[in-house]
Formats: C-alpha cells, sequence, structure tokens
C-alpha cells in the first residue's frame, strides 16, 4: 500500500511528530471477548475527523471514544486514518479476564442473614473485583444445600435466581439452619465459564 501525506488546513502533516495518545481500560491492554472502552486523541486532529479500524474483532464509536471487541488472543494493532490516509498505527495487548470473580445474594457473600432479605433478593449477583472492570458476569447455574430433620436437602437451578421449589424450602428453614449455595457457575462476557467458591450462611 503506497499511502500519500494527508493534509490538515492546507498544511502536510507529519505523521512522525504526531502524538497518538490512547488510553485503553485498564493498564492498557484490552480483553478478548468484551466490549473494552478505549479513548484516542491525535495531536492537531480534531477527535471528530478521524477513523478507527483494526486487525482484532470489532471497533465501534466515534469523536475520540470507542468501544473495541477483541475475538482473539493476539496483539489488537490499530489504524488511526485521517482524510483516508492512515497517520499512525498503534498495539495493544490482548489478555483473558483473570481478575477474581466475586458471587453475592442480598449483597452478602456469606455469614448470617435474614430469611426475608435473602427471599427479597432472590437471585446471585456476579461482578469482577475491583468493580470498576465492567465486564458483565452472569451466575448460569448453583444449587442450595441444607439439612431437615437431619436429611440433606440439595436443589439445583440452571439461571441466576431462586425457583418456586427453592423459595418454598427456604421460607421452612428455621432459624439457625444453615444453608449453603454450591455449584455456582459464572459465564463472563470473554466467553469463558468459571467456577466460583461457594457461599455459607446461616438463617437467622
Amino acid at each position: 500500500m503506497i499511502l500519500g501525506s494527508p493534509y490538515l488546513n492546507g498544511q502536510t502533516i507529519d505523521s512522525a511528530k504526531l502524538v497518538i495518545a490512547i488510553d485503553a481500560f485498564q493498564y492498557n491492554l484490552l480483553y478478548v471477548g468484551v466490549v473494552n472502552p478505549v479513548d484516542i486523541a491525535v495531536s492537531g486532529i480534531p477527535s471528530d475527523k478521524i477513523k478507527i479500524i483494526t486487525d482484532n474483532g470489532i471497533v465501534t464509536g466515534e469523536n475520540g471514544h470507542y468501544f473495541f471487541r477483541p475475538d482473539k488472543l493476539a496483539p489488537c494493532n490499530i489504524s488511526i486514518i485521517y482524510n483516508d490516509k492512515i497517520i499512525g498505527r498503534r498495539s495493544i495487548r490482548v489478555k483473558t479476564m483473570n481478575a477474581p470473580l466475586i458471587v453475592t445474594i442480598a449483597g452478602k457473600t456469606g455469614g448470617e442473614i435474614e430469611k426475608d432479605k435473602l427471599l427479597g433478593a432472590g437471585a446471585l449477583n456476579a461482578e469482577f473485583n475491583p468493580a470498576d472492570i465492567f465486564v458483565p458476569a452472569n451466575v448460569v447455574a448453583f444449587r442450595i444445600i441444607s439439612v431437615v430433620d437431619g436429611y440433606v436437602k440439595d436443589l439445583k437451578k440452571t439461571g441466576n435466581a431462586f425457583n418456586t421449589e427453592m423459595i418454598d424450602f427456604i421460607k421452612k428453614l428455621p432459624s439457625g439452619s444453615p444453608l449453603f449455595i454450591e455449584g455456582i457457575k459464572v459465564l463472563s462476557g470473554d466467553g469463558v465459564t468459571r467456577d466460583v467458591d461457594a457461599l455459607s450462611f446461616k438463617i437467622k
């Protein structure tokens, strides 16, 4: 490809002297399969005049604010275009999400819990820690276990919410009963299903 020199206000742009600033999510990296916010600015050129293309996944957005979704574990090479000419190239690292997942119900990960709060929440919530890593994470399977009259009761569920059988079972648990939420599986925005440690509660 032979590239000419782009112009701004009638003057030739020296691409070598351009300052290109890229703010990519956290620590200048992107996560595969995840929509990553990226800000890009070029010195001396209005943000609404540049276009961005990449060789890894999809990029959307405009006016300096973009969203990258890499589809493979390889560097995300970016071309910055002004007046139909490439004025700069940059590369951003791409990784799989490895931040710890936190699963809660009624804002708790364990300990004593009021039955009404447990039933009022009705569903498990998952998020990456730290929470400013804005990547979708959804509980896709779990089970609840408790002991009633000396017998272990084990109820399984797909999704993140209690079903009717679970709700009726929890309603009948007396104060002081243990309740374990185990077999928790979380599907995150990078397409990976992760196992999460059990939650242990005591009905208050």
